[in-house]
């Protein structure tokens, strides 16, 4: 099997990234583009840097990954590294898969716990 170029690697992490940083606003739409951009390739920190406004209805430090050959352990260990007071979370895919989400469970049952509020209504 042949190595991609480290070049193609970067392009398809960026390319990732962008499509993140555009779900997000689509999902937010009281945010404008400047809320929510990405970070420039070898900077370190966050991937997807969010403006107070944007941390307010989206508190999570993104960490995005696209990449053949998993490694949750070490990616997670860089959200969370990389959280500082947002909750991390791991956004990742592989060629061909849907992209999958990894969060603490505390934040999981959070999210879910409003949803089981308007079922029992």
């Amino acid at each position: 099997m042949a190595r991609i170029k480290i070049s193609s690697a970067k392009q398809k992490g960026r390319l990732f990234q962008n499509r993140v940083r555009e779900d997000i606003l689509k999902t937010f739409p009281t945010l404008h583009p400047d809320d929510v951009r990405t970070a420039s390739g070898g900077q370190q920190g966050r991937d997807i840097l969010l403006s107070e406004a944007a941390q307010k209805v989206f508190p999570y430090a993104v960490e995005c990954k696209h990449q053949e050959a998993v490694s949750i352990w070490s990616w997670w260990l860089q959200a969370v590294t990389n959280a500082g007071c947002l909750k991390p979370c791991l956004i990742f895919k592989r060629n061909r898969s849907e992209d999958l989400v990894v969060i603490r469970l505390t934040d999981f049952l959070d999210l879910t716990k409003g949803d089981s509020d308007v079922i029992q209504k």
